[in-house]
């Protein structure tokens, strides 16, 4: 039997993540870009290292189905709980799309494309699918080296997140790679803006399954 709350972790982590990643793309927006392409970043990493780190003690889905799936693939998590965290991280990335919606303006939202990611111009869509499968599988070996991992040093969701926000500094003005498909999903669907979506989905998918074959096959000696 399924327990409840690592999924009610998981559901929680997933709507503060994309709530606070969306809505400082919106909110960099609605201050005439105070913000910048560091704070962004910076508003990312720290707020899914502190998510991870409140959370990493009851949920192992990361708030992410990419390593989600990567998890699976790694035979750290079943199928049933695979899919439910899937469940639970889509309604919590929706909700949060929904309720940035209402709380800004829409001549701000709507500029900002709710924080939604986009392949900028004069970048290819295959150009932006390697960004965002290279992106994704970096990430991914972050996961497994410092939080998957037996043996990884405890240093909670603090390497994550750092790790995050630095492949977002790279990936976001190219081909706004998020790492996360659920990250692109949420305030995508709120926005009703669909621009290159199935990458972020595709891309990361790709690379984190990769990654997780790579750390279990050949750099791993307790997975």
């Amino acid at each position: 039997m399924l327990k409840i709350k690592p999924f009610v972790s998981e559901f929680i982590g997933t709507f503060c993540f994309v709530f606070i990643g969306a809505g400082v793309v919106v909110a960099d927006q609605f201050t005439h870009s105070a913000l910048g392409l560091l704070g962004i970043a910076l508003a990312h990493g720290l707020c899914l290292a502190a998510l991870i780190t409140a959370f990493g003690a009851v949920s192992t889905g990361y708030f992410n189905p990419a390593v989600s799936l990567g998890l699976f693939i790694a035979n750290r998590i079943g199928r049933p709980t695979f899919i439910t965290f899937l469940i639970t991280q889509l309604l919590g990335g929706v909700l949060a799309g929904l309720l940035l919606r209402c709380i800004f303006p829409a001549s701000v939202w709507e500029t900002a494309f709710l924080g939604a990611p986009h392949v900028m111009t004069g970048v290819s869509v295959v150009s932006a699918l390697v960004v965002e499968f290279i992106l994704s599988f970096i990430f991914t070996l972050v996961v497994f080296g410092t939080s998957v991992d037996p043996i990884a040093p405890k240093l909670g969701g603090l390497a994550i997140g750092f790790a995050y926000a630095a492949l977002f500094l790279f990936g976001w003005p190219l081909a706004g790679a998020v790492m996360n498909p659920i990250r692109a999903l949420g305030p995508a669907l709120a926005a009703n803006f669909w621009d290159g979506q199935w990458l972020y989905w595709v891309g990361p998918l790709a690379g984190a399954s990769l990654a997780s074959w790579v750390y279990t096959h050949w750099i791993s000696e307790t997975i």
